[in-house]
């Protein structure tokens, strides 16, 4: 392949990349969910324990997978949280998703 292709392949998925990580709006608390750790109680889980670990609300919904890994969320909770978030910022009502058990 010629070097320039492949130089300007690199820099358009960069350029995708920066676009898609557009700051989305951080949702106000509504109803029963009045801050983190009514939010981590609502979605289940097992979650609320990690109230702590968050500092505030808008962190919440600003943190991406990285952040919450630095916190020490392990990989299951990182994508849960960040289901629920993106979620509720969508306007959806917050509710257990049930766990089927271990896989065989």
């Amino acid at each position: 392949m010629i070097p320039a292709l492949r130089l300007g392949a690199r820099q358009f998925s960069t350029s995708v990349v920066k676009s898609a990580q557009v700051a989305r709006p951080v949702p106000p608390p509504k109803g029963d969910v009045k801050d983190v750790k009514s939010f981590l109680y609502y979605i289940g889980r097992n979650m609320e324990p990690l109230a702590s670990k968050i500092p505030s609300w808008d962190a919440m919904f600003t943190m991406d997978t990285h952040a919450l890994k630095s916190l020490g969320l392990n990989p299951r909770q990182r994508k849960y949280l960040l289901l629920w978030a993106e979620r509720y910022r969508q306007g959806r009502e917050l509710s257990v998703i049930k766990n089927s058990g271990k896989r065989k």
